[in-house]
């Protein structure tokens, strides 16, 4: 039996709110995104016993809509997704005021590293490392050999690690 698209969008929402905002970087574009991609599920919805790998569907759906809403926003204006950072840390009354500053420094910090990385490799750092995917599973979304997807990767995390050590970060984290 095929489950409903309400529990589907129950289900997935969360986390491809969370790929599609750690590529546009910015909150209003990522519910866009996101809100996009769960309009093609709908539109597909007859489709979905066809579908083999769910998951990888609506990461690519959500990538590709992620990818539009970026080209759309660097068609309009420059934004920096920064500027919609409060310098409240995130209230937490479980942990110190100390850790959640440092918390939302090195949060930052990353968001700050992220928004200069490159499209290419960030696309897939995110899907590496935020969305535990494999190597296979990301050339199969983005429709890239598994070479293509390391490459990639390696250069994403050596580019990172390079921003870090310019801003002498490395021995913070």
């Amino acid at each position: 039996m095929q489950p409903s698209f309400e529990s589907i969008y129950r289900e997935w929402y969360s986390e491809i709110l969370n790929l599609t905002y750690r590529i546009v970087l910015d909150e209003d574009l990522a519910k866009e995104a996101t809100q996009r991609t769960f309009i093609q599920l709908f539109r597909h919805y007859h489709r979905l016993p066809e579908i083999r790998n769910f998951r990888q569907w609506i990461c690519r759906i959500a990538i590709n809509a992620a990818r539009d809403m970026l080209r759309r926003q660097n068609r309009r204006h420059h934004h920096d997704p920064l500027d919609r950072l409060t310098d409240e840390p995130d209230s937490n009354p479980s942990e110190g005021c100390l850790q959640q500053l440092q918390q939302n420094h090195l949060r930052k910090i990353f968001q700050e590293i992220f928004r200069h990385l490159p499209e290419e490799p960030r696309t897939v750092v995110v899907l590496k490392i935020y969305h535990d995917m494999t190597f296979d599973e990301i050339g199969q979304i983005l429709n890239l050999s598994v070479n293509t997807i390391k490459s990639r990767f390696y250069r994403g995390i050596r580019l990172i690690r390079q921003m870090l050590e310019e801003k002498k970060l490395l021995e913070e984290i």
